[in-house]
């Protein structure tokens, strides 16, 4: 891979530091891909490996959490509507994985830190929507607390879980 050619990418004149903005222009940093067609491609990556990170939203963090929890009560345990609890729950499962990973983008700016989390919430996404189920006959809901195995039968009414 050809190295680039200098090191002062600066082309903005900053008085008092010396030197004309021409000179500056002249001395600019000229990378072998800057002609290339993927050169905006390859600024959008930059700029996404470059991004800053933002503490600031962590109350908006806690608040989409609270409400996530608030919501998810009511999907899970008190809601007793069998058809809409089915269609509900993993649309919500998927949803709060979601959510979770943009959260932990915008709040770190490290795109490596998706190498971790989006193997982990996948994880975690996919052993709750084989974890939990709900009860055609009662409406409970049920999570086995088995990893890898599915609920067979209702622990509230014995009926077969489908």
């Amino acid at each position: 891979m050809p190295t680039q050619l200098l090191i002062n990418r600066d082309y903005t004149h900053h008085p008092g530091t010396g030197g004309s903005k021409s000179a500056r222009l002249r001395n600019r940093l000229v990378s072998p891909v800057e002609h290339s067609p993927l050169r905006y491609s390859r600024k959008l990556g930059y700029a996404l490996l470059a991004m800053k990170a933002h503490p600031e939203i962590t109350p908006w963090f806690i608040g989409v959490w609270i409400a996530l929890a608030i919501v998810g009560l009511w999907v899970t345990y008190i809601d007793k509507n069998v058809a809409r609890k089915k269609r509900l729950l993993p649309v919500y499962i998927v949803g709060a994985g979601v959510i979770f990973v943009l959260f932990t983008l915008l709040m770190t700016g490290d795109l490596r830190m998706m190498w971790f989390a989006v193997p982990a919430v996948a994880l975690i996404t996919f052993l709750n929507l084989r974890q939990l189920r709900a009860c055609s006959t009662c409406g409970r809901t049920i999570h086995s607390g088995m990893w890898f195995a599915k609920a067979q039968y209702c622990p509230k009414c014995g009926g077969r879980m489908d």
